[in-house]
């Protein structure tokens, strides 16, 4: 049964008075869309890999039905204004090098596929280890008065949590029945008060909604639409010539400066659902519980998008062109799951049941519309009828979402389809109608927030960011439903802040953040209402900082920063913040970063060294290090070894050891001690537990052994108790950075890798190596990733770029696979403990894979 067309017009549901309120479809015989699934031909589906040492970027993007004549690509920073030329390729191009960057940087590019009948465009930022944002400048929550008694400790918490992301706020609140122009020239004197830092406005509550123009948007007639954007256009002239209360502009007299967000649950009852929906303050308070657990990373969507495209290409326009194009940048097009669009198709396939089955970050949906619903994509009716009903009832799960059909643009219509997907009870952040004009979101990739994008939307002229076709471009129906400060990743926090007196100065300390983290930032504000400024470098290692300049009336905040990695790049995320005090004042402008302490004394953080030019018998003179705290690193003098010795769960005593340039830091996730080790003879106290190894600073003379100490390696043999020895030497992760992209050796053959959360394993992206990379195995259990990521490893057994497998079987507790770069082989054979007992030749039992691509059978070599 082949697609059939949607007969509705003019078809009136008998409960409900409105004929106005039925599924109407989006143009007067208009078919459901045989070919729904070729509209991504529409759009370059592109995307990137990055790396550091050297710079470069490839893109990628998948071929598709439509033969390509050539493709043409334009590259600017992302701050620039115009694309420059381009480069040009040939017409079965799917990739391109880019290695004119540098690290740090972020980058736009715009590439046309040239192809007949029509051409596809696609664009992507990319970063290549971005930095990380200190300061996003100062929000405006616009607040409508009625909510602000019955919301107030939610309000407050949104102000905590807009600082903790690095706004600065200012609150101000306005009456239902004031002009909209009243409340404009409320924002206008704060955007003018401060130009330079003010950037966003949240409209919260039913703040007066604008209406402006004549525009027939959705080819039904033309009307005056809502238009938020009147609050962010900050500098144009705007008029109202027959004093009607409409605004008389329909597009925009001058770009935006403002993004502008509305999360507005007015006019919400729920006239067609089953019961009525929450009450207005009932809903607000739902969405800002949901924002709150989202920015806190308490509620984490999957990485992946669902497509449901009803309508088509519909004569070129491909309104879900603007979907495949963002999902490509944000979730990768591999994760883009497609809903069944037919009238056929079964119950399971329908994109209303793909949503409430499974979280979604992105999603788009479009179909014939109604005020209040989309056809072909629920399950209601002959037409599988989509209400927004149903995203409540169903409990639907998308987190970002872009919308399109006729009516479902006005968004201030009684039961509104954009504003009823922001109330579903446990996602749903934000909403827009894209499809006349297409919007672009692909910055939010490098870490940019939601209102940027709809910033960008707004200002594009058609020809910056083009399709094929593109109506409508820089209407003042260009809207956003949702808080615009939102970004699209999120990093767990660290808690539990504490500032203590430390003789002239504060001792800051925390509880660190469960996900897998590079460092932290901290923060101060010397006074109420101040501003926060950094008080640390760029990364902190450790969970307590000395500020020496602090005082006890100063607020702490503390951020954990991981680097961000996906189809966008790299670039440095930093999670929301945690303070000192719940009781500080809201700043009203973002943090700034103070100068940057020094670098790093020879030990920092609970290292100390408690021994100097010992001379080993074989020849070697090392520095011992002792750890005292959870965090503790060192550098290693010219010419020696420094070795720095804890104990792990089993109670091995380890020792790391590494010469040449660099710094080695161990972390560890949970530890106790310092102890007396309970397996040894020694009047010596260790810290014990499992850590993170970091390596930075390093370079070709760089070299790293990991081992346990054990009867088979120990000058001392009076040291060991009548006992059992695991004799393996057990951490959660090795990471290494290098200053010219290259290091020695890697030689931890006594090594368990294996972690229960983060990453698990080497992780030394785009490092060649000049000498074997040895391991004993990596097991990741319960929710860690078992990674083996190089640039390229040494030469090993006559074998180049061959990682040494010594005793281990690459088994994963929790059954993932190993995700690997830089691999030729992998290279199995026995191994021994630090004690002597041997561990004989394995049979690879792990997975390998290689950007999701099973790559087993290429690397094992033996046996």
């Amino acid at each position: 049964m082949g697609p059939a067309c949607h007969p509705r017009l003019g078809t009136a549901m008998t409960f409900l008075p409105r004929i106005h309120s039925v599924l109407v479809a989006l143009f007067l015989g208009m078919c459901f869309a045989e070919a729904a699934d070729q509209t991504w031909t529409y759009s370059v589906q592109v995307h990137a890999s990055v790396q550091a040492s050297p710079a470069r970027i490839t893109l990628q993007w998948p071929a598709d039905s439509v033969p390509a004549v050539g493709y043409r690509i334009w590259r600017r920073e992302i701050d620039e204004i115009g694309w420059g030329s381009p480069v040009m390729l040939p017409a079965g191009a799917t990739s391109y090098v880019d290695e004119a960057v540098s690290v740090g940087g972020i980058y736009e590019y715009q590439i046309e596929k040239e192809a007949q009948p029509f051409s596809a465009w696609g664009y992507l930022a990319v970063g290549v280890n971005a930095p990380l944002v200190d300061s996003r400048g100062t929000v405006i929550l616009v607040v409508d008065r009625e909510i602000a008694g019955p919301l107030e400790a939610e309000l407050r918490r949104l102000e905590q949590d807009l600082t903790g992301d690095g706004w600065g706020v200012i609150r101000r609140e306005v009456g239902r029945q004031d002009r909209p122009e009243s409340v404009r020239e409320i924002i206008r004197a704060a955007w003018e008060a401060d130009r330079a830092n003010v950037r966003s406005v949240f409209l919260l509550g039913h703040v007066p909604v604008p209406r402006a123009g004549m525009a027939n948007v959705d080819g039904h007639r033309p009307r005056p639409m809502p238009a938020d954007v009147y609050y962010g256009e900050m500098d144009g002239a705007w008029t109202d010539v027959d004093a009607d209360g409409v605004i008389d502009q329909g597009n925009l007299p001058s770009d935006v400066e403002l993004s502008v967000g509305r999360v507005d649950f007015a006019n919400l009852p729920g006239a067609y659902a089953a019961a009525p929906f929450p009450d207005e303050v009932t809903l607000l308070r739902r969405y800002l519980e949901k924002d709150h657990g989202f920015r806190h990373a308490r509620v984490r969507p999957p990485v992946r998008a669902l497509m449901g495209n009803a309508i088509g290409d519909f004569r070129g326009q491909a309104f879900a062109a603007s979907g495949y194009r963002t999902f490509a940048a944000l979730v990768g097009p591999e994760n883009v799951d497609e809903a069944a669009t037919v009238l056929h198709a079964p119950a399971g396939e329908r994109w209303l049941s793909k949503v409430t089955a499974a979280p979604y970050l992105w999603t788009y949906a479009n179909g014939p519309g109604g005020t209040y619903s989309l056809g072909a994509l629920g399950e209601r009716g002959p037409y599988n009828d989509l209400w927004g009903a149903d995203l409540i009832e169903r409990r639907a799960r998308a987190t970002f979402a872009m919308f399109f059909g006729s009516w479902v643009g006005e968004w201030d219509k009684t039961d509104n389809f954009l504003r009823t997907a922001l109330a579903a009870p446990d996602h749903g952040l934000a909403a827009v109608w894209s499809g006349r004009p297409h919007y672009y979101f692909h910055s939010m990739g490098v870490g940019h927030t939601i209102g940027e994008g709809i910033r960008q939307s707004q200002n594009n002229n058609g020809l910056v960011y083009r399709t094929q076709v593109q109506r409508h471009a820089r209407g003042v129906h260009i809207a956003l439903m949702g808080d615009p400060t939102l970004r699209l990743n999120q990093v767990a926090p660290p808690a539990n802040v504490r500032a203590t007196a430390a003789g002239a100065g504060v001792t800051v300390e925390w509880s660190a953040s469960p996900d897998f983290i590079f460092g932290y930032r901290v923060y101060r504000s010397a006074a109420p209402g101040a501003p926060f400024e950094r008080i640390s470098g760029e990364l902190h290692q450790g969970t307590r900082l000395v500020d020496a300049a602090g005082t006890l009336a100063a607020t702490y905040m503390v951020r954990a920063v991981a680097l961000q990695l996906g189809p966008s790049g790299s670039y440095y995320n930093a999670s929301q913040g945690a303070f000192s005090r719940p009781d500080f004042a809201i700043p009203e402008r973002g943090p700034a970063a103070l100068p940057v302490p020094p670098g790093p004394a020879r030990f920092a953080g609970a290292a100390a060294e408690v021994g100097t030019d010992i001379r080993h018998p074989n020849g070697n003179i090392f520095d011992q290090v002792l750890l005292h705290g959870t965090y503790g690193s060192a550098v290693a003098d010219p010419g020696q070894v420094l070795r720095v010795s804890f104990v792990d769960p089993d109670d091995d005593i380890v020792q790391v050891e590494m010469s040449g340039a660099g710094t080695v830091a161990v972390l560890f996730e949970s530890a106790a001690g310092p102890a007396l080790p309970e397996k040894y003879h020694q009047e010596v106290a260790y810290m014990k537990g499992r850590p993170l190894i970091a390596v930075t600073g390093a370079d070709e003379s760089t070299h790293l052994s990991i081992f346990s100490v054990g009867r088979a390696n120990a000058i001392n043999q009076d040291l060991f108790r009548e006992v059992d020895y695991d004799g393996m030497a057990d951490v959660a992760l090795l990471m290494i950075t290098s200053t010219d992209g290259k290091f020695g050796g890697i030689r931890t053959s006594n090594t368990r890798y294996s972690a229960t959360r983060g990453l698990t394993g080497i992780y030394a992206s785009d490092i060649q190596f000049t000498a074997p990379v040895q391991i004993g195995t990596i097991d990741a259990r319960e929710n860690a990733h078992p990674v083996l990521h190089l640039g390229a490893a040494g030469t090993d057994h006559d074998r180049t770029n061959v990682v040494r497998v010594a005793g281990g079987d690459l088994a994963q507790s929790n059954g993932r696979p190993i995700e690997v770069s830089g691999i030729a082989a992998v290279h199995f054979d026995a191994g021994t403990t630090s004690h002597g007992m041997t561990q004989p030749t394995q049979r690879n039992r792990g997975r390998f894979e290689l950007n999701g691509t099973d790559v087993t059978s290429a690397l094992v070599v033996d046996p």
